[in-house]
């Protein structure tokens, strides 16, 4: 029987997640400037339909482990929580605590349209190392170094082969294609001097985009997830 529940777990959050994550559009866009300040400014759209199915995920998880005798699931990230059900309430209260690591809530707007909530958020900080030294950052692989040519160096480094997740089979991909075709995330980075290498899906001067869409690239979520970020842009006259 605890068998059977562990199954139905497994099978019941896996649903549920991918016809949550098939109904996400997002634009993270990171801005630097010269003095290593700079802002994160991210739009994202998720449908009332997927928050509602969140929600009942959470609730069935917590049903199915205490029916099947399980230890109660560890504590959920709460900005996983809050980036699945968004409050604009709830967000400020969060981001908050990190005034004094000098990130400030410069605009989180939660609004409602054509049945999904619209959420923007917008945070300007003062040091890019100071903010990625905090637990909003350390989770994501990010850092920034200084050549032998003076030159600066953005990475998010690739995941860990040991929490790599799976790529798709072609059959995968086809049966859960009408639930993640929706997928949508653009990620941006705009930096204060001239880009000279990145591994972007397209490079301006100052800007570096990365495209992860499902209906192009069947990996894109696991992409969004592990892959590797970086890009290297000139250090005259700029001091982060």
């Amino acid at each position: 029987m605890k068998a059977v529940f562990k199954a139905t777990l497994i099978i019941a959050v896996i649903c549920a997640i991918c016809a949550i994550t098939g109904c996400i559009q997002a634009e993270p866009t990171l801005i630097l400037k010269e003095d290593g300040s700079g802002s994160f400014d991210l739009e994202y759209s998720i449908s009332e339909q997927s928050i509602t199915q969140f929600r009942a995920m959470m609730k069935l998880r917590d049903e199915l482990m205490a029916a099947s005798g399980k230890p109660a699931a560890k504590p959920d990230d709460p900005l996983i929580m809050l980036f699945y059900n968004p409050s604009k309430e709830a967000f400020i209260a969060f981001f908050k605590k990190y005034k004094a690591n000098g990130i400030r809530i410069a605009k989180i707007s939660v609004d409602t349209r054509n049945a999904s909530k619209k959420t923007h958020i917008r945070l300007d900080f003062e040091s890019l190392p100071r903010m990625a030294q905090t637990d909003l950052f350390t989770s994501h692989r990010i850092s920034l170094q200084k050549n032998k040519a003076g030159d600066y160096i953005l990475k998010r480094d690739k995941a860990d082969k040991a929490s790599n997740n799976k790529t798709l089979s072609p059959q995968e991909h086809e049966e859960l294609t009408p639930l993640l075709g929706g997928f949508d995330v653009t990620v941006r980075i705009n930096t204060p001097g001239m880009i000279l290498r990145s591994n972007a899906a397209k490079t301006s001067r100052f800007t570096a985009q990365w495209d992860f869409n499902y209906n192009k690239n069947p990996n894109a979520i696991t992409d969004l997830h592990d892959s590797l970020i970086q890009l290297t842009f000139t250090g005259k006259n700029i001091k982060l």
